[in-house]
């Protein structure tokens, strides 16, 4: 308690000083106490006025001692000079800074005993009630500011003592009276006054009781009254749920006072009262493939999102989450259709669907919903949108690879083979340009026919061993060993291979990439790093891969067998729940859920528009890891980077310093559903 008085106190000094400076200006002929060297009549310098310049310059290092030793003997040997209200002024301001009240108000009373017709007079008399305040002697300050507020002709002394009521009250902790005193300096200000007791009044409202801020909205005030209290009122009625008594406090002070300096807050505050009325927080809609081609993996997301939202009604019964089903079955026009139907039953949002997403972006900005959904197709990006994509994007997986290779292993020479289709020329492209944009150098690129199994043309072509070379470029190394004859045949007069890269980035299913990693070692491709996408995250790479594919690397989303407790906890619960193993559509669902979840408990999501913002600013820690979102609703994460290793994966350390990724300007609209 005693340190908030404390603070209170120093707020409301800094308040007063303010206003004083502002007040004074224009009280008893525009004279202000210097805070500073007093200036000096433009006249020749006489030997009063050079004693009085030594005592200022003195004051106006900090030498404080010696300034008012001077000062002293400037008023010994000048009592009557006109400068001599100055140097008493000047005496008070060093008590002050020395904590001396008394001494400070001994020096302002000469002022007021001896030089009455000063201009200075006024600010001697504001002075010695500083000191009252400044040792809160408010026993004293309070009779004397009352009577000045109550009995003064100057309206601006009025507002001036009005204004300091408040103050003592506001350090006393008692708001109800510093804003009864405010409001009547408001009342009594000038344009410019009023600002700064608007500013002070703002402070108080958050030191009022709801009913001490009705009651005094209810007591018939100007404007800038009612509004203060209104929104005071509005916002804690929203905190309490009360929507309906929030929306009617709202939309009588926007009829009552339209010009409130808070006019434009309350109309937005309302608007997302509004609609409210077609927002149901505890209902969830949820639109996903659980029947036709892709009917597996909506269900492996259902079942993440619906434990998600089990576990928390389990263990908070009094607020239980609502899941309303729609069946997209891959289909677009009835994603579309879904939508729109769970929207009429005032879901809160929407998670889904996966693969058609765009089919869903205008009903979702039309109605206002917003929906998490699960794609790679780049076309839900947009800002200010209501689609937030939480996915493993190739941008991404492409910026963690190059990242991992030249930052953490220090390789810079990458070479692509890729598979001739949609999938392959899309991660081609991604991953080329990711290693430009890091400044490294892409020194080959092949490709391939999907539906080959002999992969050694490409191979050869990457390495310069398709097309015949000049002579020049042929001659045996004599230092080489001679190859035995049964590893040399099917090589006779073949030149060496041309390996000016360190990493291959193989973007093709486990099973193709499998394949490619012998046919290297053939054709001596050695020595180099394997990269893939997350679609190597499977034990079909080092089936049929073998021991080639020890070393390779690759991002994923999501590893179970990650050490991380929240990991392992997850995939405990689970494998109780459902009898497996969940894989990285389980953890986004799950995710996914719980995120919305956490959202929905904030108190300024109270409305799909506050939703869709909370969405946007979110930094969501989860088992798939960190997960944040743009203004366009693209996803940013951590990935887990995974390695082969003696046949079987294991997670790679992330290094002490990460770069920081920007968000991916392009996605690809090809994906494939492993």
């Amino acid at each position: 308690m005693q340190a908030y008085m404390e603070n209170m106190k120093r707020a409301a000094c800094l308040c007063c000083l303010v206003l004083a400076i502002i007040l004074a200006g224009a009280s008893c002929g525009g004279k202000k106490i210097p805070s500073g060297p007093v200036p000096l009549p433009r006249s020749a310098e006489r030997v009063d006025e050079k004693l009085f310049s030594q005592a200022e310059a003195l004051f106006k290092t900090k030498q404080f001692a010696q300034a008012e030793q001077l000062y002293q003997v400037y008023l010994n040997k000048y009592p009557r000079s006109a400068l001599a209200p100055a140097a008493w002024m000047q005496i008070a301001q060093i008590a002050l800074e020395n904590q001396n009240y008394e001494k400070a108000r001994d020096a302002y009373r000469k002022i007021l005993a001896k030089y009455s017709t000063s201009a200075m007079v006024n600010d001697a008399s504001w002075g010695i009630l500083d000191t009252y305040y400044r040792e809160e002697r408010f026993e004293i300050l309070i009779p004397r500011l009352r009577r000045i507020a109550a009995s003064s002709s100057n309206s601006l002394e009025r507002v001036r003592a009005f204004s300091l009521l408040g103050d003592v009250y506001m350090t006393w902790g008692d708001a109800q009276n510093a804003l009864d005193s405010y409001l009547k300096a408001h009342s009594l200000a000038r344009a410019g006054e009023k600002d700064l007791l608007f500013m002070k009044m703002e402070k108080v409202l958050d030191l009022l009781t709801p009913v001490q801020a009705q009651a005094i909205l209810g007591a018939g005030r100007d404007c800038s009254t009612v509004g203060l209290m209104a929104l005071k009122n509005a916002r804690d009625q929203i905190s309490n749920e009360q929507w309906t008594r929030a929306q009617e406090t709202l939309e009588s002070l926007l009829a009552q006072c339209p010009d409130h300096q808070r006019a434009g807050e309350a109309r937005f505050l309302l608007e997302d009262l509004k609609q409210m009325e077609g927002f149901h927080e505890s209902s969830i809609g949820c639109l996903l493939p659980l029947s036709g081609p892709y009917e597996r993996f909506g269900n492996q997301l259902l079942s993440g999102i619906e434990m998600a939202l089990s576990l928390y009604n389990v263990q908070h019964p009094g607020k239980g989450y609502r899941l309303a089903v729609r069946d997209t079955q891959g289909n677009p026009d009835l994603a579309a259709q879904g939508f729109r139907e769970l929207a009429q039953q005032n879901v809160s949002m929407v998670i889904g669907p996966m693969l058609a997403a765009e089919a869903i972006a205008q009903p979702a900005r039309e109605l206002g919903v917003p929906a998490i959904v699960f794609t790679q197709k780049e076309s839900i990006a947009d800002p200010k949108g209501y689609l937030f994509r939480n996915y493993l994007t190739l941008p991404m997986q492409a910026r963690t690879l190059v990242t991992h290779a030249r930052e953490t292993l220090g390789l810079n020479r990458f070479a692509i083979l890729y598979p001739n289709d949609d999938y392959g020329r899309a991660n081609m492209s991604v991953f080329w340009e990711e290693v430009v944009r890091q400044g490294g150098v892409v020194n080959g690129v092949e490709s391939y026919d999907p539906k080959q199994t002999d992969f050694a043309d490409s191979i050869r072509k990457l390495v310069g061993l398709y097309h015949e070379r000049p002579e020049s470029e042929v001659e045996p190394n004599p230092l080489e060993e001679e190859e035995p004859e049964a590893e040399s045949q099917g090589k006779e007069d073949e030149p060496d291979p041309i390996i000016d890269f360190e990493v291959v980035f193989i973007p093709d299913s486990p099973g193709v990439a499998g394949l490619i990693m012998p046919q290297l070692k053939f054709h001596d491709v050695n020595g180099v790093l394997l990269m893939g996408t997350n679609l190597w995250h499977s034990p079909k790479l080092i089936e049929v891969g073998g021991t080639y594919a020890n070393g390779a690397i690759m991002p994923d989303i999501f590893f179970k067998e990650s050490p991380d407790p929240e990991v392992r906890e997850f995939i405990s619960l689970y494998e109780d729940t459902y009898g497996n193993s969940p894989g990285f559509l389980e953890a986004l669902g799950y995710d996914s859920a719980n995120l919305t979840i956490q959202l929905m408990d904030l108190p300024q999501v109270f409305s799909r528009d506050s939703l869709r913002d909370a969405l946007a600013k979110a930094e969501f820690h989860g088992v798939t890891g960190r997960t944040s979102f743009d203004q366009s609703g693209e996803v940013d994460k951590d990935l887990y980077l995974l390695k082969i290793n003696r046949q079987r994966f294991v997670q790679v350390p992330k290094p002490e310093s990460r770069a920081v990724f920007s968000n991916p300007e392009a996605g690809t609209s090809h994906e494939r559903p492993y």
